[in-house]
């Protein structure tokens, strides 16, 4: 792993970093946003993550001292390759910012702001847009995250298959239960303190993962709706769905097992278990077989890794909390299908 040594005089306030795995186009055009974003005191780091040609080098070539590239010739997934790339940072902030994004002007004004109002607030995301149509939520962001009381992730502006359209109903700041690894901002301290992400989930729900663990310290997750960036979505694996099927069920099991309490996990792994079970019949009728297979796989794959991730509870933090809705319930039951429309949550935990 050799760097471009291309260092600024100056330690920067933030470190800005971009995972970049055979992505060189998306990039390229994340750089030049963040270049032309009127935020001066920040690093542009980008980590090549074993994409197929040496695309560090490449983007050294075309933007100089304006960036900091570094390559490993293996992908380590999101979490390893970001963990890797903060062992670089020299901002007393790091943000993790996906290479598919295209931020705003001044979008780290508000989002530094929020962090600096309360040391109990140890990360932040903005409000995240769909790249390609501008008037809607990113379902992978939108404008926060939480957990349902059975663990299954929800934004709001996205509830399983329905993404809003941003009218502005999510502008007000909140308190959430994680922020998006499209775009999270913490202090670097806090980053290295926790861990950083969990390399054993390699993709998907590694950040929620690492909220959580904060979350179980007694710090607070922000939604920062006043900053505002665009996502693409799904570009990295984009020719691999199934992939991404199989890490979503998975991972979301493995979260639940290392940072809920015993008594919950009696409940909950068997029912989840068995949704998953279901969940590959609604793949079967609405996908196809391929699909029907990683909720099944992602059974196997929870079970290999299930010993591992039950050591790792030994970390002497308080054990996590679920609070409702029901999420299942509310959308095919009640048919509520927007954020607004849930019932609404007492504390967050």
């Amino acid at each position: 792993m050799k760097p471009s040594d291309h260092l600024h005089r100056q330690i920067p306030v933030v470190s800005v970093i971009l995972l970049n795995y055979n992505g060189l186009d998306d990039t390229r055009a994340c750089i030049r946003s963040l270049i032309r974003d009127g935020c001066s005191d920040k690093e542009i780091i980008v980590w090549d993550n074993g994409s197929r040609q040496n695309e560090a080098e490449l983007l050294v070539a075309e933007f100089g001292n304006a960036i900091r590239a570094y390559r490993s010739e293996q992908n380590q997934g999101y979490a390893g390759g970001n963990n890797e790339a903060a062992k670089h940072v020299r901002g007393k902030y790091v943000i993790f910012l996906n290479n598919d994004t295209e931020v705003t002007p001044q979008w780290l004004e508000p989002l530094l702001k929020a962090m600096q109002a309360s040391p109990d607030i140890v990360a932040c995301q903005p409000k995240l847009k769909s790249w390609s149509d501008r008037t809607m939520f990113d379902p992978a962001g939108g404008a926060g995250g939480f957990l349902d009381v059975l663990g299954f992730p929800y934004v709001r502006g996205r509830l399983l298959f329905t993404t809003e359209n941003d009218r502005g109903q999510y502008d007000s700041p909140c308190t959430v239960d994680w922020a998006c690894g499209a775009c999270l901002l913490t202090r670097t301290a806090s980053f290295r303190r926790a861990g950083g992400f969990d390399e054993a989930l390699f993709a998907h729900m590694e950040e929620v993962d690492l909220c959580w663990r904060w979350r179980r310290q007694g710090y607070r997750i922000m939604s920062v709706p006043s900053s505002i960036v665009f996502h693409k979505g799904a570009r990295t694996w984009r020719y691999q769905p199934y992939v991404i099927l199989y890490m979503k069920h998975r991972n979301n099991l493995l979260i639940l097992l290392k940072n809920t309490s015993p008594l919950v996990l009696l409940f909950l792994l068997p029912l989840r278990m068995t949704l998953d079970g279901v969940a590959a019949v609604y793949y079967l009728a609405s996908t196809g077989f391929q699909a029907a297979l990683m909720p099944l796989f992602a059974l196997g794959g929870f079970l290999l890794r299930a010993p591992s991730f039950w050591q790792k509870r030994r970390d002497g933090l308080r054990p996590g909390t679920l609070q409702g809705p029901c999420l299942l319930f509310e959308y095919f039951v009640r048919r509520r299908r927007t954020y607004a429309a849930l019932p609404k949550r007492q504390n967050i935990s």
